[in-house]
């Protein structure tokens, strides 16, 4: 790992420790057999997850934010939880992504846009490869159930900014 990149991993750490965001855990459940498990290669039994969009894409990225990778797929998608879908605590996050290094950010917003819960997953495989990630959010649930969004993104590894984001609108129960 580069200098500059543990530095700036280390910083983002105590940046999100800092803010009184907790890290987020990896899933306990056991992850769907459409995904397969995450592994560091491909073996001869299970080949790389190769990201199958449905024919109406679940999500509200549009191409500048979300724009495809070398495989023709879009940088990020997200497999769980769906577009409408109802969500509680803990929320599974799961999808592909190609991403330096294999960080992934994720955070759960209301329908006034504040985080109820944010998060950083690491990638199986960094960029120019895709690569499967997964964590678990835990966050307050709602005293009813209301609008919300699922946000995953890329963070600039230069200054930080983000480059790249996907907009997944959930319904977050109590």
């Amino acid at each position: 790992m580069p200098w500059s990149a543990v530095a700036l991993a280390l910083g983002l750490t105590g940046l999100l420790m800092g803010s009184g965001c907790a890290l987020a855990t990896p899933l306990s459940t056991p992850t769907p057999p459409s995904l397969g498990r995450p592994t560091a290669a491909p073996t001869a039994e299970r080949p790389p997850l190769t990201p199958v969009l449905p024919a109406a894409t679940p999500t509200t990225a549009t191409e500048a934010e979300n724009p495809p990778g070398p495989d023709g797929q879009p940088t990020l998608v997200v497999v769980r939880p769906q577009a409408g879908q109802r969500v509680r605590s803990p929320l599974a996050v799961e999808g592909t992504a190609i991403t330096f290094e294999g960080i992934v950010n994720v955070a759960l917003r209301d329908n006034q846009g504040r985080a109820l819960q944010e998060g950083v997953a690491f990638a199986t495989r960094g960029a120019p490869e895709r690569g499967d990630f997964a964590l678990s959010l835990t966050f307050a649930p709602p005293a009813a159930e209301a609008p919300g969004t699922l946000e995953v993104f890329i963070r600039s590894p230069r200054d930080g900014s983000v480059m790249h984001r996907l907009r997944v609108p959930v319904l977050v129960a109590p």
